[in-house]
């Protein structure tokens, strides 16, 4: 659905519970700090997937960064640091 004129997806439970919503954002839409750590960071590879994902009490960020041999995904909480959640090597 659209909310304040963004596409979002919301999860829910079997029971019919929220558990989450997520929305598609530009690097620019993530914390400053997060931004500089992927440039400082990850600067050899490019962004080709990255979403908000709030539950109601905290809000993480996820990144899909590739280049020519793999693909990872890194997870971060608002102001904290990008972990790896996933690696890939492309065949």
């Amino acid at each position: 659905f659209v909310f304040n004129g963004s596409y979002v997806f919301a999860f829910y439970s079997t029971d019919g519970k929220l558990l989450g919503i997520t929305r598609n954002i530009s690097s620019l839409d993530l914390p400053v700090s997060l931004q500089r750590n992927l440039k400082k960071d990850y600067s050899n590879y490019w962004i080709s997937d990255l979403f908000e994902l709030s539950n109601g009490n905290s809000t993480s960020y996820y990144v899909t960064l590739e280049k020519a041999e793999s693909t990872i995904v890194l997870k971060a909480d608002a102001g904290g640091e990008w972990t790896l959640y996933s690696k890939a090597v492309k065949q």
